[in-house]
């Protein structure tokens, strides 16, 4: 882990290019051609694209690749400092048990990603607020779902992936990428199943926080694009359409209505979840990877440990 100050200490740079050197080297691609994004947007991971169980020729060919050790390092990376190859690490580690050629050239463009960031890590700022007013502690959480298209096998197909983030003082603190576990029947279900996984990591930072002699004061907010996602949480209208939303999603508008959590509106542009979900354009993957604090110190003088 390499800590990086900039000259009055009051930002602290977390990364790991020792890693990204390390992932480099074994890879034999020190020299690579620079990529600017985790993957390429509307291409997704699938075990359709896995060999079939007669498909020996590839099999023979996937054997000799470290695949599995090339996904353990990226898992490292984007668990530690690097949330902006979340979903795509996610997405390369569920077919892990039978990866297909498709899926190792990913890995490389990938790798290449992270040889053009290398120097890029978690950026947290010093709040003067925060520090003088403890009762101001209040995390602030980003959740977002990308409905399930018609892609891939019975085994991955139509579940809707989950991206949520966590941050507090505007600094990150947890966040996650992964699919959910049943398919949802409309883009609404799906967000609200995301916003409720989010909903319980809140709950967690929140007694956290009170653990710490810092309690959190009021409802928390949790930031959604969806507005019908919003309006079935914090209101009793037109039940009749989320009564198959199992029952434990109705925690999301439990906290709700106790007043432990609030749904704020934030365009999808502005949405910090998106990339968690998905492979994104150039632009938008910049724009919401410096919202993710994903950066750089730059210029100015630091001092490192």
């Amino acid at each position: 882990m390499h800590f990086e100050w900039n000259e009055n200490r009051d930002k602290l740079l977390i990364s790991q290019p020792q890693k990204v050197h390390e992932l480099l080297q074994s890879s034999n691609m020190l020299d690579c051609r620079p990529m600017y994004t985790p993957g390429t947007p509307n291409e997704l991971i699938s075990l359709r694209d896995s060999p079939e169980p007669d498909d020996t020729a590839m099999k023979s060919s996937m054997a000799k690749l470290p695949y599995r050790a090339r996904i353990g390092s990226l898992l490292w990376l984007a668990r530690n400092t690097r949330p902006d190859i979340a979903y795509q690490v996610n997405a390369l580690a569920r077919v892990a048990h039978n990866p297909g050629m498709s899926h190792w050239h990913a890995t490389t463009a990938l790798i290449r990603y992270l040889s053009t960031t290398r120097d890029m890590g978690l950026l947290y700022e010093r709040d003067t607020h925060m520090l003088q007013a403890p009762g101001l502690w209040k995390p602030v959480l980003w959740a977002d779902a990308t409905w399930a298209p018609d892609y891939g096998t019975d085994d991955d197909n139509y579940l809707a992936t989950t991206g949520w983030v966590s941050m507090l003082g505007g600094n990150p603190v947890s966040w996650a990428s992964h699919k959910q576990r049943v398919p949802a029947g409309s883009s609404t279900e799906s967000e609200w199943y995301a916003a409720t996984d989010a909903a319980k990591e809140g709950v967690y930072v929140r007694r956290l926080l009170r653990d710490l002699g810092n309690p959190v004061y009021g409802p928390i907010t949790l930031n959604c694009d969806n507005q019908s996602a919003i309006k079935q949480s914090t209101n009793g209208l037109d039940q009749r359409r989320s009564r198959h939303i199992g029952l434990k999603h109705h925690y999301l508008k439990h906290l709700c209505n106790e007043r432990e959590l609030e749904l704020a509106y934030v365009s999808t542009t502005d949405q910090i979840g998106d990339i968690l979900t998905k492979c994104l354009p150039r632009p938008a993957h910049e724009h919401l990877r410096s919202k993710l604090k994903v950066t750089t110190l730059g210029d100015s003088q630091s001092g490192v440990i």
